[in-house]
């Protein structure tokens, strides 16, 4: 048994008596020129303050934003992408990019939040700092410094994050806001204090640490205790019988050694408290270490709310030496409440609006001063609970106080500002929002930092709204939202094309979430905007990939999918039927215009002949308390246009799409972008669990929970009868859990519980569609112990590989072609390949590898676990040794940044479709999809001849 750690740091294991003694893991450097990040699809969780942005400033120069987001048990870390089209006549439009996961949480991460510095103006440090919590009561402060940020390659300019600080939260509480901020010290020991405050069900926690610049590592700043055998300080208010709801905290400047630290808390009886602290200048005595509150005093009591205070925020104004500071809160009693935080002595002629004066906790020989608080206004425009509120950048701001964002449960969000600068006199600016009785409310909403130029919303089901502002004409226009599904990918299945030379590949991918999406690169050629984000002008990129459809939107949990061509698929929910989907004319026009392939013509495989776009559906609707997507006439709306409204309900409650519109906006997602059902077969007594379409789209394979052989059955479709039932195949005791056709359409290879697998072959040979019988399955005692998960043909089908939960890995040889008086059932034994891990096996496919050397035959093989852990590595053969004479590479496991969440179940892998290249042809890159319980879908891009080169590289050349 050997024993290797990757560059990610997963500890894997192989045990095979052939192989070479030498064997080792390629570390990230060595093969990070061949393989590429360029798509990761994932949604927010859904809990308010789930989201936050930052941008990334180095002296004066803006180099971009960041987005910050909790998605399943990791921290997402998002960039904003501005292209910059050459082509006149088409337009490109600003979006996110994934560009990896903090891993570390073993819960649901609940809430997000930059930690910014406490000045005015901010701070020149080197490094970033991001807090985050999850439902186990996780707290963990994360580091990444700006130079891994500014100096990476594209491709991992994530930054290079790590856990600074990591805390948990006494009595197991949920927490449900976090917030803080770092507060530079005079001192010249190049330290600074980081303060970081969590709500948590009654109670308030508070928790300060020191950071050492002058000892800032690669991973950001050394942390410090304030003494060296005890934790950092800490303190808890005890606000019970209240629920805290959400937080913000700043510290206020009272003079140059007086620092008061404010916590503002809303509560679910309608009240916003104010606590405070006074900061000591060495940070060592204004709380004690068992936790006791005694320096915090509760400054003020603000009511007027009249149900739950869901959500709040703060702006200061910058352009006064003393403390200036407006308070928005907002509630369930669909109202929002502005609140002025201000010095009496500087402003008098508000003394008499003021509310209350706000308690300071000074020493006795501290500088004397008066801060009061006011109700500035209180706005009303919302119909349902008011979720989220953010007041603009400074940057954006003429005049104090700046613009108001408001998000709501009633589907839309509204931008609130003072007409003509009265304070006082605030009216609604812009609204936008979902529109449809298909709209979705919003949790959150957020601005773009850098500018305040667009806006951003969070909605019920994770997805984040943009709108962009229009200098020229002062209208928001929707941008493109960053989605991605809110429940566990289920499977995966990149669309099938009649040419070698297609352009494109849909990826579809379904999800429990009962959804099916569709996934594209768009093609740019243009470069980004060096100046908006954080790359070199020389960098080029002709893809971008988004969401493009969903064409179904199911009413049960979604199993499996299965595609036919690019416009047409099969999926199977948790039901006893599996369905038939075409695409309508206006999804088959907009990918024309948007992915560039006007003279491609989008032929439907299933007829092996182009279907004229004519004769397709114009749009779909599912009807209401209904599950199948009808074609529907459309009846005489305009065009949508791109500014405030893009969308037109009609009769059928469907939103009209228009073909000049650009990627779909969330709400057109939801409703504009569904694909007709033509077809549901009807055959399985359980709900069907997997699907594979055969190479040549005649046959469609299908198979359904069971634990008895009769109903453990695989089912062929006939495509060319009107999907009626052309045999069924009878085999297996337990579920058949994935089925794979060989790149020939020769033979289909099902994978079971029962721990066996079965091959199935053409009866007779040269029939367009032939009966097949069972011609392979393993010897008794032979193959895996445990339930195979999943099961894939090499590209030259001369071998199939399984996977299973014992954690091995087997290689099969193919079945030989025989006369069909001689196609009897043959018990076959696995070749000396064997590979043996540490996590079991559930997902796999293999693509050709490098052809260069007509000495060799290689074949890439990509594994995903039930770890989450995904990892790369060649199969390959002399052509002088026998065929069953086969070696592994070494292995690359892929960083965690790129992988999936530990303890979260890789579903499905997948390479795109190629075909198989001669020997002496140089191949192209090709893209891997994977999908997993997490819920992130993640689309690579590997350079097979330079990957090729680094995994085999530690090997000598096979002679």
């Amino acid at each position: 048994m050997q024993h290797f750690t990757c560059v990610c740091g997963h500890l894997l294991s192989v045990n095979s008596k052939e192989m070479s003694a030498t064997e080792h893991a390629c570390t990230w450097e060595t093969v990070s020129d061949a393989v590429s990040h360029v798509y990761t699809s994932a949604c927010i969780n859904r809990r308010s303050a789930c989201s936050d942005m930052l941008t990334v400033t180095v002296g004066d120069t803006v180099y971009g934003d960041l987005l910050a987001f909790g998605t399943s048990y990791a921290v997402s870390i998002a960039r904003l992408i501005k292209p910059h089209s050459r082509d006149k006549g088409f337009t490109t439009h600003t979006g996110f990019r994934i560009m990896g996961l903090l891993l570390g949480h073993t819960a649901p991460v609940n809430c997000v939040r930059w930690i910014r510095s406490a000045g005015l103006v901010e701070d020149s440090r080197p490094y970033l700092l991001l807090a985050s919590a999850d439902n186990k009561s996780q707290v963990k402060i994360w580091s990444c410094t700006l130079n891994s940020l500014l100096n990476k390659p594209w491709s991992t300019r994530g930054g290079n994050w790590f856990p600074l600080v990591d805390v948990l939260i006494p009595s197991s509480e949920i927490p449900n806001a976090v917030d803080g901020f770092v507060l530079w010290r005079s001192t010249s020991d190049g330290c600074c204090v980081v303060s970081l405050d969590v709500v948590a069900d009654t109670r308030i926690h508070v928790w300060h640490f020191i950071l050492r610049e002058s000892q800032t590592t690669e991973s950001g700043p050394v942390i410090l205790c304030h003494r060296v055998t005890r934790p950092p300080s800490y303190a808890t208010i005890l606000c019970r019988p209240s629920m805290c709801l959400c937080l913000r905290s700043f510290c206020w400047l009272a003079s140059a050694t007086q620092v008061i630290h404010f916590v503002i808390v809303g509560l679910d009886t309608g009240v916003t408290e104010i606590w405070a602290e006074y900061m000591t200048p060495t940070q060592s005595e204004h709380v004690t270490d068992d936790g006791d509150c005694a320096r915090f005093i509760r400054s003020a009591r603000l009511t007027g709310h009249t149900d739950w205070v869901r959500c709040l925020d703060l702006c200061r104004d910058s352009s006064t030496t003393t403390l200036s500071l407006f308070l928005a809160t907002g509630g369930q009693d669909n109202v929002i409440r502005l609140w002025h935080i201000f010095d009496a002595t500087q402003v008098p002629d508000k003394a008499t609006m003021k509310v209350c004066d706000l308690q300071l906790p000074l020493p006795p020989d501290a500088v004397r001063c008066t801060l009061s608080i006011a109700s500035e206004s209180v706005l009303s425009s919302h119909e349902n609970w008011v979720t989220g509120l953010a007041w603009a950048p400074r940057t954006r701001a003429v005049s104090f106080p700046p613009l108001l964002l408001s998000s709501s449960m009633d589907q839309s969000m509204i931008v609130w500002a003072p007409p003509d600068d009265k304070v006082g006199l605030w009216l609604e600016h812009t609204r936008v929002g979902n529109s449809g009785i298909t709209g979705l409310s919003f949790l959150d909403c957020l601005w773009l930092p850098s500018d305040g130029s667009a806006i951003f919303g969070h909605n019920f089901q994770g997805s984040l709204s943009s709108w962009y502002h229009s200098q020229y004409d002062g209208l928001w226009s929707p941008g493109f939202p960053l989605c991605g599904h809110h429940g566990p990918v289920m499977d995966l299945s990149w669309s099938a094309v009649n040419t070698s030379a297609s352009p494109f590949h849909l990826l579809f991918t379904v999800s429990s979430d009962q959804t099916v999406r569709a996934h594209a690169p768009l093609r740019l050629e243009s470069r980004i905007n060096s100046s908006d984000c954080f790359n070199d002008v020389s960098e080029l990129y002709d893809h971008l990939w988004h969401e493009i459809a969903r064409p179904q939107v199911h009413g049960y949990d979604m199993n499996a999918i299965a595609s036919l061509s690019t416009i047409s698929y099969v999926s199977a929910g948790d039901e006893k039927v599996a369905r038939v989907f075409t695409a309508t004319r206006s999804f088959v026009d907009a990918c024309r215009q948007m992915l560039k392939l006007d003279d491609y013509p989008l032929g439907d495989n299933l007829l092996s002949v182009e279907l004229a776009a004519s004769s397709l559906a114009e749009r779909a609707v599912q009807p209401t308390l209904g599950l199948s997507n009808q074609i529907s006439v459309p009846s005489s709306v305009d065009l949508l246009d791109d500014a405030v409204t893009d969308s037109t309900v009609d009769s059928d409650n469907c939103v009209a799409s228009s073909c000049d519109a650009p990627l779909p906006t969330e709400d057109r997602l939801q409703c504009a972008t569904l694909w007709p059902e033509i077809k549901k077969l009807y055959g399985h007594p359980y709900e069907v669990y997997c699907l594979a379409a055969h190479p040549s789209r005649m046959l469609i394979a299908s198979a359904c929970v069971a634990t008895k052989q009769i109903h453990a059955c695989i089912i062929l479709w006939n495509g060319l009868a009107d999907w009626a039932i052309h045999q069924r195949l009878v085999h297996h005791q337990l579920t058949v859990t994935q089925m794979s056709w060989s790149h020939d359409g020769q033979h289909l290879l099902a994978v079971s519980r029962d721990r066996t697998w079965s091959v199935w072959s053409p009866e007779q040979a040269n029939e367009q569609l032939p009966n097949y019988i069972l011609t392979a399955f393993p010897a008794k005692g032979q193959g895996h112990t445990r339930i195979i998960w999943t099961g894939a043909w090499c590209p030259d089908d001369r071998y199939f590989l399984t996977g299973s939960r014992d954690k091995c890995l087997l290689v099969w040889c193919a079945p030989k072609k025989r006369a069909p008086a001689e196609l009897i059932a043959v018990s076959c034994y696995p070749l000396n390949v064997r590979k043996v891990f540490l996590d079991g096996i559930t997902a796999l496919d293999v693509c050709q590898c490098s052809n260069v050397d007509p000495a060799v035959v290689s074949y890439l093989v990509a594994i995903g676990f039930e770890s989450g852990t995904l990892i790369l590595l060649i199969l390959y053969r002399s052509v002088l040794m026998e065929p069953a004479d086969l070696r592994w590479s070494a292995i690359f496991s892929l960083p965690p940044p790129w992988s999936h969440v530990p303890g979260k179940q890789v579903r499905r892998v997948a390479f795109e479709p190629t075909t198989f290249e001669m020997t002496g042809t140089t191949l192209t890159p090709v893209h891997l999809a994977t999908g997993a319980t997490d819920g992130v879908v993640r689309v690579f891009l590997i350079d097979r001849q330079r990957l090729s080169a680094c995994l085999l590289a530690p090997y000598e050349t096979v002679s």
